[in-house]
């Protein structure tokens, strides 16, 4: 397993990614030739199944891009799935508080460091390819497994402090944080803004990255000066669609 993304970071680079909301390998493909560095493929927000993602990861894999899987909740046997898929890194929706950040990492990582059940035989093991090399393999998966908590709620932003220190990589949902605060929609308020520079100020000190979502290219920018390192942008469809009709809407005022 080569993380290609944890490593940039490691190096003080920045990661860009996208999120895949097809159930398409094509999607993360094109993510990849584009010159993407990992794709988010998501199961909260769309109707993949565990099969699903695993053609996803393939398809990641043959662009050399990060195959990172935003799970639909915070769930032992459901992160095992999708890790034995061959996923590289796990996102976990809605951190509650730092024993949800625990928990989430402790299912990535085999004992004694976690509770990841151990399966010679799965195709993040090759399918039985590794026995001879599963002490290196626990070794390799315990420091290239991403994972990524979002925290979106109040109780989340409680904890932040102690989010950052358990989680690689800590991404404040700014536009369900901003509903959770009474200020929905206004990603940029002062109460946003507030938790967003304690997570800044927490990774730092961790010498850890944080991640957001970039709306526009500028907005890139602002991050990146801020010292951010994994910026996504967008979601398949929503590339898609916009293409399209930023094409057609002209010829038809045409």
């Amino acid at each position: 397993m080569r993380n290609r993304t944890k490593r940039l970071m490691d190096e003080g680079q920045p990661a860009f990614g996208s999120y895949a909301f097809l159930k398409d390998p094509a999607s993360v493909e094109a993510m990849g030739y584009a010159g993407l560095d990992y794709a988010i493929i998501d199961m909260e927000h769309t109707s993949l199944d565990v099969g699903d993602v695993q053609t996803m990861i393939r398809g990641a894999e043959s662009v050399d891009i990060t195959p990172i899987v935003r799970v639909y909740e915070n769930n032992d046997k459901l992160i095992l799935r999708v890790l034995e898929a061959g996923a590289q890194g796990i996102m976990i929706p809605s951190v509650q508080g730092v024993e949800d950040a625990r928990q989430a990492v402790a299912a990535t990582r085999y004992a004694p460091a976690g509770v990841r059940g151990t399966c010679r035989l799965a195709r993040a093991a090759h399918y039985g390819g590794l026995m001879s090399q599963w002490p290196e393999h626990v070794q390799r998966v315990s420091t290239e497994i991403l994972t990524v908590g979002l925290v979106e709620d109040r109780s989340g932003a409680d904890e932040i402090e102690a989010i950052v220190d358990t989680m690689d990589v800590v991404v404040v949902g700014r536009g369900d944080l901003s509903t959770s605060l009474g200020v929905s929609g206004q990603v940029d308020h002062p109460d946003v803004m507030a938790v967003v520079e304690r997570a800044e100020r927490a990774t730092q000190q961790a010498g850890k990255p944080v991640g957001t979502l970039c709306y526009t290219p500028d907005d890139a920018r602002r991050w990146l000066a801020r010292g951010y390192l994994f910026l996504q942008y967008s979601i398949d469809v929503q590339v898609l669609y916009g293409a399209y009709t930023s094409w057609l809407k002209p010829l038809r005022e045409a």
